[in-house]
């Protein structure tokens, strides 16, 4: 098992995320941005990683046809099915 930054505060909020978002969704994305940001720092003598309110992901690079099946794989997944219109689903809808 991979080990974390244990001074990440962001670490639990992108394990919640993956695992909400099931292997088969997860695999296809790329996490980006400030809660990934710490995945990448091991030097424990950093400042402190900033604590985020959000996750960003970006599909993995493929072609356009298959980037769209999983955009409608992801509408339909349960989360994504708030009316809210600042619901991080809604973002390109």
């Amino acid at each position: 098992m991979q080990v974390f930054n244990p001074n990440d505060p962001n670490v639990a909020m992108l394990e919640h995320v993956a695992r909400s978002l099931g292997p088969e969704l997860c695999s296809q994305l790329v996490f980006v941005g400030g809660a990934a940001a710490g995945l990448l720092i091991t030097d424990l003598a950093m400042p402190p990683i900033r604590r985020t309110e959000n996750v960003t992901s970006s599909p993995t690079p493929k072609p356009w046809p298959t980037i769209t099946a999983l955009r409608i794989s992801f509408e339909t997944w349960a989360l994504c099915k708030t009316k809210a219109p600042m619901h991080p689903c809604a973002v390109g809808a």
